[in-house]
């Protein structure tokens, strides 16, 4: 399976699969990193691999 991999200075993107109604892929931040505020047209399923994170939610 190839993997394309984008790498931003929070860390790297590694995307497995993606369509219009799903993608599967990798987030990896580098420690004290945060990613900002983004929107997905579709649903996310978050998994916590390693580590400690703080998740902040807007409602807005």
């Amino acid at each position: 399976m190839n993997f394309e991999i984008c790498r931003i200075p929070q860390g790297n993107i590694m995307i497995a699969f993606s369509d219009r109604n799903l993608s599967v892929g990798t987030l990896e931040l580098e420690s004290g990193q945060e990613l900002s505020r983004h929107n997905r047209p579709v649903l996310e399923s978050l998994f916590q691999l390693k580590g400690k994170c703080v998740m902040k939610f807007d409602e807005k």
